[in-house]
């Protein structure tokens, strides 16, 4: 079963967890970080711990491509949303 815990929460700036499935040796650590810049929101992800906990060695790479995508998600929805609250009259 997958475990995690909360490791900091920083109200629009940062959430951080650890999280660890069956088979790894340790957890791994997760860091969501927001900045503003402009108009816009930066998002920055960082995934550590994957040698500590003795994944194989394509679980990074699998881990990067899942946060590419769950941010395109985001991302769209984000945008969606602008379009919405800002229709374009004809």
């Amino acid at each position: 079963m997958t475990a995690g815990e909360i490791t900091a929460c920083e109200p629009r700036r940062l959430l951080a967890f650890r999280w660890r499935e069956p088979g790894w040796q340790d957890s791994l650590d997760v860091a969501v970080r927001l900045a503003a810049t402009g108009q816009r929101t930066a998002v920055t992800i960082t995934e550590t711990g994957f040698v500590r906990a003795q994944t194989a060695p394509a679980l990074a790479r699998d881990h990067e491509e899942g946060w590419l995508h769950h941010l395109g998600q985001l991302r769209r929805a984000c945008e969606r949303r602008a379009d919405s609250q800002h229709p374009v009259s004809p």
